[in-house]
């Protein structure tokens, strides 16, 4: 099984997608070989940087100086920005994407509505959306004959929100040519995938001095307003910068395996292993996230199940090894 990890210019974010689906990139969708995607990164120094930390003005001046694409993550149920991170430009020409938790299904002639928890976000599903990591939903039979892929997708969706469950999915489109004007909500996706382990919402947007604006009293800081939804940045919001070092970055995905606290590694489930190096970012949203290696296995030894995505460079392909940028480790079900 090849290792479960995708190239994308960023990650958010995670019951689990193939591997070989993990591959699958950005605006124009074409798989991505792992040992290709990009070369092998190098460490100076003992404490390598990925990005730089920056403030409410560096924001604003960023954006009078044009578009640019940034990485809104959200604090679960609310539409404050825990971070924010802008990233290298290069990134303006791959998809944009929601990461969200499906709380309500509308069906309509030729298209269905997905109302996720990013207040109350919609993103619309056609007949041209293709469907990623549809074996979620349970084997194709013989009630499926005849039936659209986006068919069969929505009734095993109704049967998830009928159980009461909202999973967890990531919508993506491709990038317009200009941003989009920050009150217009409108998101039609051109793929969707499930996305079961992510717990964290997130919006991935080119945005510009529009979308911008200050408080004169605050809190909040300011506002980043997108998809028709104010986003708060406060005090406590996380600001940075992508550095050169970041491009090419590859987002994973899977089940924890094993752990070597010694050479400070987690192996997934499908063979990728992630090296925690000095300049790595332990995610932990509201306590729910691993804070190290040690707690994680500590948490396997207890025959947990732990959960890992996030963003690393590729170090090496035998095995395929990721210096982990940032990542999110948290107990699954």
């Amino acid at each position: 099984m090849p290792p479960s990890l995708r190239a994308v210019p960023r990650p958010h974010r995670l019951d689990w997608v193939p591997a070989a689906a993990l591959l699958a990139i950005t605006a124009c969708d074409h798989p991505a070989d792992p040992s290709r995607a990009t070369a092998p990164a190098t460490t100076t120094g003992s404490a390598p940087a990925f990005s730089a930390t920056g403030s409410v003005t560096d924001l604003r001046d960023r954006l009078d100086s044009g578009a640019v694409r940034v990485r809104i993550r959200l604090v679960p149920d609310s539409l404050v920005a825990r971070r924010i991170v802008i990233e290298r430009p290069r990134a303006m020409a791959s998809a944009e994407e929601v990461e969200g938790r499906v709380m309500a299904l509308a069906t309509g002639a030729g298209a269905d509505t997905l109302t996720l928890d990013i207040g109350g976000l919609q993103v619309v599903l056609d007949g041209s959306t293709m469907l990623r990591g549809e074996h979620e939903w349970g084997d194709h039979d013989e009630d499926d004959a005849g039936h659209s892929a986006l068919d069969r997708f929505t009734t095993r969706l109704q049967m998830k929100l009928a159980a009461g469950r909202h999973p967890f999915v990531e919508a993506r489109r491709r990038p317009a040519a200009t941003p989009q004007a920050p009150d217009d909500s409108a998101f039609v996706a051109r793929t969707v995938r499930f996305d079961g382990a992510d717990e964290t919402p997130e919006i991935e947007l080119d945005v510009d001095s529009a979308n911008f604006a200050a408080n004169g009293s605050p809190p909040p800081a300011a506002w980043l307003t997108v998809l028709g939804r104010r986003i708060e940045i406060r005090d406590s919001t996380v600001i940075k910068s992508d550095l050169p070092r970041t491009e090419g970055v590859q987002a994973f995905s899977d089940t924890v395996a094993s752990v070597d606290t010694t050479a400070r590694t987690a192996t997934l489930k499908g063979g990728l292993v992630l090296r925690i190096v000095a300049g790595t970012e332990f995610e932990a949203f509201g306590g729910v996230g691993l804070a190290s290696l040690p707690d994680v296995a500590a948490a396997l030894a207890a025959s947990k199940t732990v959960l890992a995505h996030g963003r690393g460079l590729l170090e090496s392909t035998s095995p395929t090894t990721l210096d982990v940028i940032e990542v999110l480790f948290h107990l699954g079900t």
